[in-house]
């Protein structure tokens, strides 16, 4: 039962408060099928969930309408009063949308119907149809709400694509469909005299309007091999500029030609999505389907591609929509695939030590010959490349730092005009070990002050020139 109760807003006329009157209502709770949720969950059939509903009217009069329209329609067919509805008419257009979901299950394990596709139209469903009609009585659906429902969807916004794109007619027919497919499930069962959406003027049939017609120009098996030719880099006719070769692309074309795959499916296409397996005379290929005999040619001859046990190779194509959403191992159902990374991030399995002949001492005391150790870390070694930080100091006091001979030189008194290569050379006595690295220009030398000593903590003992 619906009732009104008035507020005092802080807006003034004439020195006094300006009301406001507040519609409140309850009504059940429902679920996104629009069927109400139990108050108890142990006890489906018991008290349903119930949910307070406000409106906010500007004077008495209105909300005093809106009272007696929701206290009406109580006792009317299609309202919120769906707990206590008992005809089949009365219950929602979810609950059919349920039921005919759990229906379609059933084919799905006697293998007349994909799992993918059952999924496809239950997104279909949530996305479009149950937004609008999931609450609403299976009755009370007439084939205005039906028009107005197909023309919202005609002009709905696309998700992708650029600003102002609407859902293109294929999504429309998908859409209209599968709430077409509940009412046809709702008039089997009794639940409603007639489909509402038999009587809306809709062909789901595509036209050609002012497009002009496509026809089809499939190449013959001696153009598909000329092409693959001139992409492997033969095969150009004399005075014709060369084409770069491309032998790959040229097995790509090919592969295209003779399996009939799309160019999306050839870009998503895996190595266990191929599958190899020979064929015995008299054998079916397809499981469930009747054993066919091998063809001979007009001089009883097996063609070699035909011939028994030879190897073929079956291609299971999986939609690129399986691929998405697929996840990380490990992370729950729906979370970004991140990806693998690259070889510049990998950490590195050991860093190369004092080169030979070289030992690190402190430059504070000459006399104390400190040998080096590698000391345990708490991580796996950091990457080497680019984004590695290989600046010394950084590492906790009385861990040694051996030379790295990845990355430029960081310290101040080591920027000069001098190649990496010949101040390493000059510095240790021995050619580098890999060539140097340089992301960025070398930078003029600047002004600098003398390294901490905590900064000269090693130096060789050779050259005596700090480590890095």
């Amino acid at each position: 039962m619906a009732w009104i109760k008035p507020y005092e807003t802080k807006d003034r006329r004439n020195g006094k408060p300006v009301k406001s009157y507040v519609v409140i209502w309850k009504e059940p709770a429902w679920d996104e099928f629009g069927l109400p949720i139990p108050a108890d969950p142990a006890r489906p059939g018991g008290r349903k969930k119930q949910v307070q509903q406000q409106e906010t009217y500007p004077n008495r009069e209105a909300a005093e309408a809106r009272r007696d329209e929701l206290n009406a329609a109580r006792h009317t067919t299609g309202t919120s009063a769906l707990a206590t509805a008992r005809k089949a008419g009365d219950l929602p257009y979810g609950y059919y949308a349920r039921a005919w979901l759990d229906s379609l299950q059933v084919k799905v394990a006697q293998g007349r119907l994909k799992q993918s596709t059952l999924d496809g139209y239950e997104q279909i469903l949530q996305r479009y149809a149950l937004k609008r009609f999931g609450a609403k009585a299976i009755a009370a659906i007439t084939p205005r709400d039906c028009e107005e429902f197909l023309s919202a969807l005609v002009r709905q916004q696309s998700r992708q694509g650029t600003q102002g794109d609407v859902l293109s007619p294929a999504t429309v027919k998908h859409a209209w469909g599968t709430f077409r497919r509940v009412l046809k499930y709702a008039l089997r069962h009794d639940a409603i005299p007639s489909n509402a959406a038999d009587r809306v003027d809709y062909d789901t049939n595509r036209a050609t309007g002012d497009h002009e017609e496509f026809e089809h120009n499939p190449l013959t098996a001696e153009q598909v091999a000329r092409l693959s030719a001139a992409v492997a880099g033969g095969g150009i006719p004399a005075g014709q500029p060369d084409l770069p070769a491309y032998p790959v692309y040229a097995l790509m074309v090919d592969f295209l030609a003779y399996t009939g795959l799309r160019a999306s499916e050839n870009a998503g296409l895996e190595v266990h999505d191929l599958e190899f397996h020979t064929a015995p005379a008299g054998k079916s290929l397809r499981p469930g389907k009747p054993t066919r005999k091998t063809p001979v040619t007009a001089l009883g001859q097996t063609p070699d591609s035909l011939a028994p046990n030879t190897i073929r190779c079956t291609v299971h194509i999986r939609r690129t929509k399986s691929r998405k959403n697929t996840g990380t191992p490990g992370e729950p159902h729906g979370s970004p695939v991140r990806r693998s990374p690259s070889a510049a991030s990998e950490p590195c399995p050991s860093r190369p030590g004092w080169p030979p002949g070289c030992t690190p001492t402190s430059t504070a005391d000459r006399a104390v010959i400190r040998p080096y150790t590698t000391h345990a870390r708490p991580s796996p070694p950091r990457p080497c490349g680019p984004a590695a930080r290989t600046v010394a100091g950084t590492e906790p006091r009385g861990s040694a730092t051996p030379c790295r001979w990845t990355g430029p030189s960081r310290w101040p008194w080591e920027r000069s005009t001098t190649p990496s290569s010949a101040r390493r050379s000059s510095r240790w006595g021995c050619p580098p070990l890999l060539p140097p690295y340089r992301r960025n220009p070398p930078r003029p030398p600047v002004p600098h002050s003398p390294p901490s000593p905590r900064r000269a903590a090693y130096a060789c003992t050779t050259c005596g020139t700090p480590s890095r």
